[in-house]
């Protein structure tokens, strides 16, 4: 299985460079291709999630509804069955930052910031099928999500 990896040019080598090592050794199974994203990060998003190319796993903005727009658009994945079945503890993070998250009362990532020490996952919609990270993979989103210090992973 391959999950494809959105990485900030430069912002986010250093955090991936220290955390991908320790997510192979604990998921073999997983390869991560990284893939740098130049430029504004926003208009990237938006122009990968409008074509359908977006990496499975991306750092979102919840600045100008970025994310909101995104995740309301179809391309992020709803993750609050996931949060369940991993066990991901949501008291990392202020209630008020969860709740800013919330999109249709459905939380498609966790806030970036609000008293966070794990990164925001956001599953975008081609990630469990594409790169097969599905149920087998129990307990690899809480892994996954500590990637970057700053991504989320993004799965469909």
């Amino acid at each position: 299985m391959t999950i494809r990896l959105g990485e900030r040019a430069s912002a986010e080598k250093q955090a991936f460079d220290n955390r991908l090592p320790p997510f192979a050794e604990k998921f073999p199974h997983i390869k991560v291709e990284r893939e740098v994203i130049a430029g504004d990060m926003i208009e990237a998003l938006k122009t990968m999630a409008a074509s359908n190319t977006l990496p499975d796993n991306v750092h979102a903005y919840a600045c100008g509804q970025q994310y909101h727009t995104v995740a309301l658009g179809g391309a992020f994945r709803n993750i609050e069955s996931r949060i369940a079945r991993d066990k991901l503890d949501l008291k990392a993070w202020f209630p008020e930052m969860i709740d800013i998250m919330r999109v249709d009362s459905k939380l498609f990532g966790p806030p970036f910031k609000g008293q966070v020490p794990q990164p925001p996952p956001v599953l975008t919609a081609d990630a469990e099928g594409a790169a097969g990270f599905g149920d087998a993979d129990q307990g690899a989103l809480g892994h996954a999500v500590q990637l970057p210090r700053f991504s989320g992973v993004q799965g469909s």
